[in-house]
C-alpha cells in the first residue's frame, strides 16, 4: 500500500502516546470495536487535540473500507494540524479509492 511507510510513521509516534488506562468512552463504543480503535478513541477523548491519533484511527477505518468514518477522521486531522500534507494525501486517496475522483481533485 502506497501509505505503509505513512502507516508505520504514525504507529512508531502514537506507541508513546496511546493511553492504555479505562476510560469513560467504553460506553459509546461498540464492545466488538476493534481493539486499536478503541485504544485510539480513548487518546482522542483525553487528548483531543492529538491529530496523530486522529490520522491513525482514520487510517484504520480506512484500511477497514469504513468510508465516512475515515472521512472524518481525515478532514479533522487536516483541521487540527493543516501544515502536515499527508493529511490531504490521505483524504484524497480515500476519495480516489472509494471512486468520489471529483472530490479527489479538490483535496
Amino acid at each position: 500500500m502506497k501509505y505503509f511507510t505513512l502507516f508505520i510513521a504514525l504507529s512508531a509516534l502514537l506507541l508513546g502516546s496511546c493511553n492504555n488506562s479505562p476510560s469513560n468512552t467504553s460506553a459509546i463504543i461498540p464492545d466488538n470495536e476493534d481493539p486499536l480503535i478503541v485504544d485510539l478513541s480513548n487518546n482522542i477523548s483525553l487528548n483531543p487535540k492529538d491529530h496523530l491519533s486522529v490520522a491513525k484511527r482514520g487510517y484504520t477505518y480506512y484500511e477497514q473500507n469504513r468510508f465516512e468514518l475515515a472521512e472524518a477522521d481525515f478532514k479533522k486531522a487536516i483541521e487540527l494540524a493543516p501544515d502536515v500534507l499527508n493529511y490531504q494525501n490521505l483524504l484524497s486517496d480515500l476519495y480516489y479509492d472509494f471512486e468520489q475522483t471529483d472530490a479527489s481533485i479538490k483535496v
